[in-house]
């Protein structure tokens, strides 16, 4: 990397290139260090997986259907269609979703952590 920015030094255009593809190797790195607790916990117990997954997808069909049917108030500028109804009726809706979701989940062995 340094030798070909020693190379090419006049071309901003280069550097800026270079530059990109060193953040995004860098980004690529540190979400390969991130994910990889997150596979490792799939061989102990499942559950930890499909659990948090499953709240996060259900938490945003939550907020469309809260803010579809109830929406009134925009929740920010950046993106217009957002609503403090659809997020506070997903806040809501998210936490018995996940609680009973678990119960479910828990009642197979093969999804749970080995305890021996």
């Amino acid at each position: 990397f340094i030798i070909r920015l020693n190379e090419h030094n006049s071309s901003v255009d280069l550097l800026h290139y270079q530059y990109g593809q060193l953040a995004w190797n860098l980004t690529n790195n540190l979400l390969m260090f991130a994910i990889t607790p997150i596979v490792r916990v799939g061989f102990y117990g499942i559950i930890w997986s499909i659990l948090p997954m499953s709240t996060v997808v259900a938490n945003d069909i939550f907020a469309y259907g809260f803010g579809k049917l109830f929406g009134k108030h925009p929740l920010t500028a950046l993106s217009p269609k957002k609503t403090w109804e659809g997020y506070i009726g997903s806040a809501i809706a998210t936490i018995p979703f996940g609680y009973f979701l678990a119960h479910i989940l828990m009642k197979y062995d093969v999804l749970l952590c080995p305890t021996n």
